[in-house]
């Protein structure tokens, strides 16, 4: 996979490009970050752009931490129902979670 950076090196406009064959074609770019209230993104997986965040919740004990992305998947249903089942990055985003618990 060839991955590339532009903008700058951390938080607001930092960006990440990449390119691969199990991994298509993206980039993701920070679009605000807070750390009290967490981060927003905007990403594109093969063309298609959507956004998402990791926010904090804090509680009396801990912080609840939701990660969550938002895009139009188009009307083709294949998409539409992996995403509705977790299929689609669900995957990734429990094991990001886990890997955050485990500190």
């Amino acid at each position: 996979m060839k991955v590339e950076f532009s903008g700058p090196e951390e938080g607001v406009g930092a960006k990440q490009s990449w390119e691969g064959k199990s991994s298509g074609r993206g980039s993701m770019k920070s679009l605000s970050a807070d750390p009290q209230e967490g981060i927003r993104y905007a990403f594109s997986f093969d063309g298609n752009p959507s956004t998402g965040g990791i926010g904090f919740f804090p509680g009396p004990d801990s912080t609840l931490v939701a990660w969550y992305a938002d895009g139009d998947l188009g009307m083709n249903p294949l998409p539409a129902t992996l995403a509705c089942n977790g299929r689609f990055m669900g995957p990734d985003f429990r094991a990001g979670l886990i890997n955050l618990r485990r500190g």
